[in-house]
């Protein structure tokens, strides 16, 4: 096997020429692999990307819904006061009250994040999914608690005994449902509008469903 050796180095011009080839095929080889990681992460950031409008499509329909159903909730909670005012030793509610209770997902937020690819958005998109998902973490934990006030409305769809004690309760139980109601339908609304950047499409049964007229029975 012929092994060519490099040829000796005669003065300082021919250093300085050896150094800067040397120096071009690194700079040569790194460009090359930026250029290969920039695509790579660029195909990453895209099925990141489809992965999250997927969950915030979920998610933007919850918060339409809640828009949609905000007035029937205030009216309902108005009503559910006035009948702990007007009864007398017994309490009873006799239609159930209109709620919503969704999954509010983060999971696809939390492997992007997990996978660095989030860091590879651009900056105002980033920022975006960032502010949805933070809306979606606080929707998952009031819906949980606000569902548990309405489970203790709906214990009087039977006629219950109704005490000084349970009277209190029951008001408390309505008047933590209006505070906590009222904070999720106005943070429904502003995640509305944030997510309006990204055009997240509905599925054609998520669109069909907030079209349908609302029923709202009073309790």
């Amino acid at each position: 096997m012929e092994v060519h050796t490099p040829a000796a180095v005669r003065n300082w011009r021919d250093f300085g020429k050896e150094v800067a080839i040397i120096v071009l095929g690194v700079l040569i080889a790194l460009a090359g692999d930026e250029a290969v990681q920039a695509l790579t992460w660029r195909h990453e950031v895209a099925i990141v990307r489809d992965s999250l409008d997927d969950e915030l499509a979920f998610a933007l329909f919850a918060a339409e819904e809640r828009v949609q159903i905000a007035d029937c909730q205030r009216r309902t909670l108005d009503r559910l006061d006035e009948i702990a005012d007007t009864s007398r030793g017994t309490l009873v509610v006799r239609n159930a009250p209109v709620t919503r209770n969704r999954v509010w997902g983060s999971a696809a937020w939390d492997a992007a994040v997990a996978s660095g690819a989030i860091a590879h958005m651009a900056h105002d998109e980033r920022n975006t999914y960032a502010v949805l998902f933070s809306f979606v973490r606080m929707f998952r934990e009031l819906n949980l608690r606000q569902e548990e006030l309405w489970a203790t409305v709906s214990a009087y769809r039977r006629p219950r005994p109704l005490t000084e004690t349970s009277r209190e309760r029951f008001v408390e139980a309505v008047s933590q449902l209006r505070a906590l109601t009222g904070t999720m339908n106005l943070a429904a609304q502003q995640f509305v509008e944030q997510a309006k950047p990204l055009q997240i499409q509905l599925s054609p049964e998520e669109s069909r469903q907030l079209r349908q007229p609302l029923n709202c029975p009073m309790p």
